[in-house]
């Protein structure tokens, strides 16, 4: 067992990196010689020597079996006056050791590092033992190879990509009090007009602001290398920059305080 100079946890032999704290285990070092120590490598000595003893038990329990089989039971069963025999029962196996064999591997924990996809040691770990990537669902992803990232940190764990604050943008539609975020994490916003009968959704429906001129599928926000883009989807009534029209499917970088038109429906973009 690797047993973790900063928390404490004991690894499984191998680990490189600690499960519960993600500290690398090369920096560990050398553990006093004390009796719990002793006691230690004696049980880690015996799980080494575990496979061969589990070898040589079944060896043995095959050959007792084989040696003195159980008596053949070969009823008889009267058939228009003739005898045959039933067809012969196979010896009896004890069960006990395999018994015990399938509990040990239903205690295995069935989880794997979403990176290495080596198996973790327990559902609880926090981090992978053999890459260090952490395993907390809810936490932030990077943007380049998706990998979970370490709070506070300003570097991927995994791809080395600079972890850079992505600005929120907000838009506010002019004349009333109107304002929509793109949600925070949201990689694309599409803008247009809900049609549930024709099984058509957007991120944000102008539909009801009486903007019938607006397409379906309008226009959408782009996020590209931790930048924002505005791109028109050759919408009908087209998407404008200050007075300037988009090109269909040509993204522009979105700026603070642009004025944008989706038809007629006028916003101002807001970063921070």
């Amino acid at each position: 067992m690797s047993r973790c100079a900063n928390c404490g946890k004991e690894n499984d032999p191998g680990a490189l990196y600690c499960g519960q704290c993600g500290k690398s285990l090369s920096d560990n070092q050398p553990i006093t010689r004390t009796p719990e120590n002793e006691l230690l490598d004696e049980d880690t000595a015996g799980m080494e020597k575990s496979d061969l003893v589990n070898e040589k038990s079944l060896s043995d329990l095959f050959k007792n079996d084989f040696a003195n089989p159980s008596p053949p039971v070969a009823p008889l069963s009267a058939v228009k006056g003739e005898t045959k025999p039933e067809p012969l029962q196979s010896p009896s196996f004890k069960t006990d050791s395999f018994a015990t064999l399938n509990v040990a591997a239903s205690s295995i924990p069935d989880v794997f590092c979403e990176v290495c996809k080596s198996e973790l040691h327990s559902k609880d770990d926090k981090f992978c033992s053999n890459c260090g990537a952490p395993q907390q669902q809810n936490l932030e992803k990077c943007r380049s190879c998706k990998t979970p990232l370490i709070p506070g940190a300003q570097f991927c764990h995994y791809c080395g990509a600079p972890v850079v604050a992505v600005p929120q943008v907000t838009l506010h539609m002019a004349n009333n009090d109107l304002v929509f975020k793109i949600p925070p994490r949201a990689e694309v916003f599409t803008i247009g007009r809900n049609v549930p009968q024709q099984n058509n959704f957007v991120d944000l429906d102008l539909g009801p602001y009486g903007q019938r001129r607006v397409s379906r599928q309008h226009a959408r926000f782009v996020l590209k290398e931790n930048k924002w883009y505005l791109e028109d989807l050759n919408s009908k009534a087209g998407t404008r920059i200050f007075n300037d029209r988009l090109a269909p499917f040509e993204p522009k970088p979105v700026e603070d305080n642009m004025i944008v038109f989706f038809a007629e429906l006028k916003f101002k973009i807001s970063m921070n």
